[in-house]
């Protein structure tokens, strides 16, 4: 701390203050107010000056200068802003000795001052400018576990303040980077934090007016376990894949923790991933083999510690009309107590033939003999009254049980499968309207419940649409 004294006239005392390193303490904003009761110092002192930046030259304009009587009793303090010019003045003090606050208006980077209570004001004009230093700057750097982390939050708290100052928090940039500024001269502690993360610390000492760099903080994941067992009907599934793929994961971490991750389960269908960084998951289960279907789960919580989440895994669902006929025939042939039912899963059986099938859903053209065949299944079914379920209901063909129905339905769509083919092909007009009056006929029966006379009109629609295809270059 420099003083400057002047001839300024009897009873005046220019003084001239200018913040140096060491001597700044965290400034603090202190409101007008004089205590009751009666003040012993009875002189009056006005004190006037101006607030300016570093270069001694700009003023500081809109800041909060406040005068606090220390020796008075009780204490006085009085608060006042900077003007034109940088300008403050106080009037009516009490002459004695002061301390003094200054906090500059927000977004000019200088520091608040403090200056401690022995400074003494004398009765008249005192002067006292003010030239509040520039804050200093600290950058640093948060990593994760594979480079710069975006988006974590770091804590500044100022431990040589008295008391400790927390300063408000900032986050880091796409590379990781975060800078402080406006900081007074001390010594800092640093915290950086992120979403599934452990926190990470350091500290740093930071100059007066100038910039320091942080220590790296590299986070590393919070990590729990995930583990489960994974069954089909048949009991444990061994060899089954187990995939999990992070979905909440720390943009930095992601670049590991979002790759899928594998394990097998073991003998007894059980699979472990040991340590996953916390967050939320998707998990995929890949069965061996095609007799069971694959299973995925989203939203998977996997957090400190062990986590569990077991799979029932069941065959999977038929898709097309072949698919489908099989899974029936399937179904049907292990009624054991049906054997009509059995009989009729046995001729079915017979569609698993692949001169029969273009493609999952449509026919060669031997395919006639498909619609024999669904024919003498569903004979059998109404002789059984049985359904795909194993239930056992009086012999009746109206209505008619659902396993007869859907024989009767996939009948259907291989016609209309057979008509949309021939459509698409340009295929014969007179064969076209030939296999709709088929169609129409079909449907007609089977809202009767004639089931057979159904699928023969089923077989004759599909029948004109092949011709269609096959014979349209014919006259």
């Amino acid at each position: 701390m420099s003083f400057s004294r002047g001839g300024l006239g009897s009873g005046a005392l220019a003084r001239s203050l200018r913040l140096l390193a060491g001597v700044a303490l965290v400034g603090a904003t202190v409101l007008v107010s004089v205590g009751a009761g009666a003040v012993t110092s009875t002189t009056s002192a006005t004190v006037t000056g101006m607030i300016g930046f570093p270069d001694h030259v700009t003023p500081v304009v809109g800041a909060t200068v406040t005068y606090t009587c220390t020796s008075c009793t009780p204490h006085v303090s009085m608060t006042t802003t900077s003007g034109t010019g940088g300008v403050y003045t106080i009037t009516d003090l009490p002459a004695g000795t002061y301390s003094f606050d200054v906090i500059p208006p927000a977004g000019l980077h200088l520091l608040a001052f403090h200056f401690p209570a022995v400074q003494s004001l004398v009765s008249g004009e005192n002067h006292i400018s003010i030239f509040l230093a520039s804050g200093s700057i600290l950058n640093g750097t948060v990593n994760g576990p594979s480079g710069p982390l975006a988006g974590a939050t770091v804590t500044l708290t100022c431990e040589t303040c008295n008391p400790a100052v927390t300063i408000p928090s900032v986050q880091t940039n796409g590379s990781g980077a975060y800078t402080f500024i406006d900081l007074k001269s001390a010594i800092y502690s640093i915290e950086a934090t992120a979403p599934g993360m452990r926190p990470g610390f350091t500290s740093v000492g930071v100059p007066f007016q100038a910039t320091a760099t942080a220590p790296l903080i590299t986070l590393t994941p919070q990590t729990g376990s995930l583990t489960g067992t994974v069954t089909g009907p048949g009991g444990p599934v061994s060899g089954a894949t187990v995939t999990a793929t992070c979905t909440s994961c720390a943009a930095a971490a992601s670049a590991t923790a979002a790759i899928p991750l594998q394990e097998t389960t073991d003998p007894n269908g059980v699979y472990t991933f040991p340590s996953l960084p916390t967050g939320t998951y998707t998990v995929m289960v890949q069965p061996p083999g095609v007799g069971l279907a694959s299973q995925t789960r989203t939203n998977v919580n996997v957090g400190t510690g062990t986590n569990t989440q077991d799979f029932q895994l069941s065959p999977p669902q038929p898709t097309g009309v072949k698919a489908q006929l099989l899974a029936i025939a399937t179904s049907l042939s292990s009624q054991q107590d049906n054997p009509h039912a059995q009989k009729a899963g046995l001729i079915l059986s017979k569609l698993n033939d692949p001169k029969l099938w273009l493609s999952n859903d449509t026919l060669t053209p031997r395919g006639q003999q498909v619609f024999d065949i669904l024919n003498q299944a569903v004979k059998e079914l109404l002789h059984a009254g049985a359904n795909t379920n194993g239930a056992v209901v009086a012999m009746t063909s109206k209505p008619a049980n659902p396993a007869v129905l859907t024989l009767v339905d996939l009948a259907r769509q291989l016609a209309a499968n057979q008509i949309a083919l021939a459509s698409a092909n340009g295929g014969k007009a007179g064969e076209l309207t030939a296999a709709a009056r088929a169609m129409a006929a079909g449907m007609k029966a089977l809202g009767k419940h004639e089931y057979h006379p159904a699928i023969a009109h089923f077989k004759h629609a599909w029948e004109h649409a092949e011709h269609a295809v096959n014979d349209k270059g014919q006259p």
